[in-house]
């Protein structure tokens, strides 16, 4: 699992996917919850980011 924010260089052979769950799917530390009016964006090279919405209010 690659932690939030994190990347992993293209030559390791677990770099070929991005991950989101809706619920932890292990004991590992490196899991983070997407705060709320956030959307998460993963870039073509795998660049795992949140960004907050901008909402009407």
């Amino acid at each position: 699992m690659i932690p939030l924010g994190n990347t992993v260089p293209a030559d390791n052979k677990a770099s070929g996917a991005v991950i989101v769950a809706s619920e932890r799917m292990s004991d590992d530390p490196g899991w983070e919850l997407v705060p709320r009016n956030h959307m998460v964006l993963v870039s073509p090279q795998r660049e795992v980011t949140l960004r907050a919405l901008a909402l009407a209010s």
